[in-house]
C-alpha cells in the first residue's frame, strides 16, 4: 500500500511539472478571474432584466424576469463555489489526487 501511494505521489508529481510553474500561474488567474467575473456579470445581466420588465409594465415579463434572474444567482453561486469545493474534495484526497494548485 505504501508503495502505491509513493508512486501515485510521483505520478502526480510528474503531471504537475508537465504543466509547468507559468502555465500553472496563468491558468489559475484564469479561474480566478472566472469565478470572480461571473457573480458581477450575474448583478448586471439581473439589474437590465428587472429594469426592462419595471419599464414594460407588464406582469408576464416582470415574473418572466425573476425567473431568469434566479436561475442566473443559482448559476452564479454554482459556479463560484464548486472550484473550491472541487478543491476541497482533491486536497482531501492525499497524495493521490491533487490540483496542482490550480483553482478555488
Amino acid at each position: 500500500m505504501i508503495d502505491f501511494i509513493i508512486n501515485m505521489s510521483f505520478i502526480l508529481a510528474v503531471k504537475c511539472e508537465l504543466l509547468g510553474a507559468e502555465l500553472t500561474s496563468l491558468l489559475k488567474e484564469i479561474f480566478t478571474w472566472i469565478q470572480y467575473s461571473i457573480p458581477v456579470l450575474t448583478v448586471v445581466l439581473c439589474t437590465v432584466d428587472i429594469s426592462k420588465a419595471v419599464i414594460s409594465q407588464e406582469d408576464s415579463q416582470m415574473k418572466k424576469a425573476q425567473n431568469t434572474c434566479i436561475k442566473r444567482i443559482i448559476i452564479g453561486v454554482a459556479i463560484f463555489f464548486v472550484p473550491t469545493l472541487l478543491k476541497i474534495l482533491l486536497d482531501y484526497g492525499g497524495n493521490i489526487v491533487g490540483t496542482c494548485g490550480i483553482g478555488g
